[in-house]
């Protein structure tokens, strides 16, 4: 989905792998992407230029790693969650009538992730749970992060939201990357 928009299936496969990982070099990064050191590098370079990314030497080598002070950053990682990270293997979990909300929050939600920072998700509603821990197991292989999830159901979430359930809280106080549903409509089981 994304290399339709970014046009280039090595920009895509480089961005992806640097939002979830810390300082690489440029022959790590081109042997885990399994695209040669020369497009890398280009595709590297046009990060730079961007400031999606930041370069360093260290010897002979050149380290990559997201440049989490770019104003694109929030953006870029959010649509990476939404599609390639999490959509892609979630979408046919997430589509079907039962769920109405799925959403990222905490850490990367915030923009505060480091290295070892899981990727907390929060589900609404029914679901193969089965198929869903299969589609979170390909997520965690993809990002090399763990997905910490939490699944209610429409009745317990409904319930807990009256009830001010304190996660609920704290989820509605900070940013939240939304996979599926409204906010608006989050916000209305509160009332």
């Amino acid at each position: 989905m994304l290399e339709k928009l970014l046009k280039s299936k090595t920009l895509v496969r480089v961005l992806g792998l640097l939002l979830f990982s810390g300082e690489l070099h440029l022959r790590e990064i081109a042997r885990r992407v399994g695209i040669t050191p020369v497009y890398v590098g280009k595709e590297l370079e046009n990060l730079e230029s961007l400031g999606l990314v930041l370069n360093k030497k260290v010897g002979n080598l050149s380290m990559w790693k997201i440049n989490q002070e770019s104003p694109l950053y929030p953006e870029v990682k959010a649509l990476f969650l939404k599609t390639d990270a999490l959509g892609r293997y979630l979408s046919s979990e997430l589509e079907g009538e039962g769920v109405e909300f799925a959403l990222i929050y905490g850490s990367f939600a915030k923009g505060t992730e480091g290295e070892k920072s899981d990727i907390d998700l929060f589900v609404v509603g029914k679901l193969d749970e089965k198929e869903f821990i299969k589609a979170i197991d390909k997520i965690e292989k993809k990002t090399g992060r763990e997905v910490s999830y939490i699944i209610w159901n429409t009745k317990e979430f409904r319930k807990n939201a009256l009830e001010r359930h304190h996660l609920l809280v704290n989820i509605l106080k900070n940013p939240i990357i939304w996979i599926k549903g409204e906010e608006s409509e989050f916000r209305r089981a509160f009332s």
